[in-house]
């Protein structure tokens, strides 16, 4: 497979001049033997770039993350410079774009043109050579929850314990990433619609059992928060038993 470098136009290949691992040529390889001819000559792709602001005071938004997808190809970076994005080396194809805040941050993800889920979101057609431009996203912020986690014996903060606001009532392709506690227990979420949650917390080395608020067992049981557009719902904080499995 020959990979350009990240931020480069043309797009990947397989031998020779392949889309994908599956109609790749065969190359075989002697011993103390270099193979030679096996050369590529590399395409540039097609680009998708936009614009993210803030759906109320129209400034540029650094830190989110533009994520594309085809049936074939997935590709995604975060624009570290304010508003702008450049996602290139894409075969021509229909893409699914979608943006969200990756670094913690406030505002809920969305996928192009404004929509709110992934079966809503309208496709961008991409051509070689040619820049999708005006993939914009006026982000709009959430409701988050935040709270800290402790040992419920020492009352010591945990650090690294996961948190999934999922909606006490499902609707539609909703989905949220979960947050992870810092050094000091505490947590935020990432934004999500008004309404109605249950939050889960868990940690992927089993020290601790897995929770619902508020130091419920299970999903059923769990009580609900709500949040509003723009409102951090503060102190849903848990207090976590430790597995019987771990010292």
């Amino acid at each position: 497979e020959f990979l350009p470098p990240p931020g480069d136009t043309h797009v990947s290949q397989w031998y020779s001049n392949k889309t994908d691992a599956a109609s790749a040529d065969r190359v075989i390889a002697t011993p103390g033997a270099p193979t030679l001819g096996i050369d590529a000559a590399m395409r540039v792709g097609g680009t998708i770039s936009g614009n993210v602001t803030d759906s109320v005071t129209g400034a540029p938004l650094a830190n989110q993350c533009i994520f594309v997808y085809s049936a074939t190809t997935s590709l995604g970076s975060c624009n570290e410079t304010a508003g702008h994005y450049v996602t290139g080396g894409l075969p021509a194809g229909q893409y699914t774009v979608e943006f969200y805040d990756g670094f913690g941050g406030p505002y809920m993800r969305q996928y192009f043109d404004g929509q709110n889920d992934w079966a809503s979101a309208k496709p961008v057609t991409v051509s070689i050579g040619q820049d999708a431009s005006g993939t914009d996203a006026a982000m709009v912020k959430g409701g988050t929850f935040s709270g800290t986690v402790t040992d419920i014996s020492t009352a010591a903060p945990l650090s690294d314990i996961c948190v999934q606001p999922e909606q006490t009532t499902p609707t539609g392709n909703f989905s949220a990433n979960a947050t992870c506690t810092d050094k000091y227990g505490h947590y935020i979420t990432e934004g999500v619609p008004s309404g109605s949650y249950k939050l889960d917390f868990t940690n992927s080395g089993g020290r601790y059992i897995e929770q619902w608020y508020s130091d419920k067992l299970d999903r059923a049981s769990a009580d609900p928060v709500s949040t509003t557009l723009g409102t951090d719902t503060r102190n849903v904080n848990v207090a976590m038993q430790r597995s019987r499995r771990t010292p």
